[in-house]
């Protein structure tokens, strides 16, 4: 077993948000700031939010933790918003910058930013050989592809030098993201008002498998479509014990409820605590407890063996 407990990481879209993941047991909680996170032109704080959320997060613990997400592409015209974001960054206190684009990380150099950064590409992290790379050029952890098997996991952290790894172990995963705007063209092809399909109740449906619905968000860097369940690896957690991960990340839906985010996070504290203390007994009914809280289907898909080759 790894005998160090991994910190629970939770990306909270709204200060409420954050608040309740602290409350509820996360040591560490990301955030939009103003500029350049994903899915954060709506969904974002402000810096004095952030600067209260760092308040709160030294008040209640010393192991907390608030990091800023500059995740989104980044075009040359962002590149000023990132310099300004990463420099605010260092001057308020925040403890780790989770990016996706190079850009983040030969600003951060550049600017003598001494802040950790975290990778974070959704689903490209699949090798060691890539980790170690990033972890040369400066990064301290990484984000694990979603579509690694357990195995795939155990032999990935045998050869990883020095960088931390994360895991989700809860929430949506996004797969797609264009600039293109896609749902304003499709409400024009129809002739409808936009606001009826960027709200976040838009979603595709497979042909031939109508139970299939994979969630829909739109704003002015683009689309982005979201698989048709949850990640939960729950069931799982037990095992993933056994590797050496340092952190399990919730990614919460952005149209969430503040209060499913509290019962979602207990329910994972509990049981990662649990299984450290070795007093974890697996609920019979642990799947329908979360799909109850959390209002959309969960899923293992990968985990047991990876993704189809």
């Amino acid at each position: 077993m790894n005998q160090t407990l991994p910190e629970i990481h939770v990306y909270a879209p709204s200060f409420e948000h954050g608040i309740a993941a602290f409350n509820a047991g996360a040591t560490i909680v990301s955030v939009n700031g103003p500029v350049l996170g994903l899915r954060g032109e709506k969904y974002h704080v402000s810096w004095q939010q952030i600067q209260q959320l760092i308040t709160y997060a030294k008040k209640i613990g010393v192991h907390r933790q608030v990091h800023l997400r500059l995740n989104t592409m980044i075009h040359n015209a962002d590149l000023p918003d990132v310099r300004e974001a990463l420099t605010q960054a260092q001057n308020i206190g925040i403890e780790g910058i989770v990016f996706s684009d190079a850009s983040i990380l030969a600003q951060a150099k550049a600017l003598d930013i001494t802040i950790p950064l975290i990778l974070a590409t959704e689903t490209t992290v699949t090798n060691s050989e890539m980790i170690n790379f990033w972890h040369e050029q400066g990064v301290s952890k990484v984000l694990l592809s979603r579509e690694l098997s357990i195995s795939e996991l155990c032999k990935l952290s045998e050869t990883v030098n020095g960088a931390q790894l994360e895991l989700q172990i809860h929430g949506p995963v996004g797969i797609f993201h264009t600039l293109r705007p896609v749902l304003e063209n499709y409400a024009t092809f129809l002739n409808e008002k936009q606001n009826n399909f960027t709200q976040g109740h838009v979603s595709l449906v497979e042909e031939k498998r109508e139970d299939e619905y994979y969630r829909m968000f739109e704003d002015s860097r683009g689309a982005y479509i979201f698989s048709s369940s949850d990640i939960t690896l729950y069931g799982f957690l037990e095992q993933l014990s056994r590797i050496p991960l340092h952190s399990y990340l919730i990614n919460i839906y952005e149209q969430q409820a503040v209060d499913s985010v509290d019962k979602v996070v207990r329910l994972y504290k509990q049981a990662i605590d649990a299984i450290y203390e070795h007093t974890f007994s697996l609920p019979v009914d642990w799947k329908e407890q979360l799909t109850t809280i959390n209002r959309y289907p969960v899923t293992q898909k990968f985990i047991e063996f990876g993704a189809p080759q």
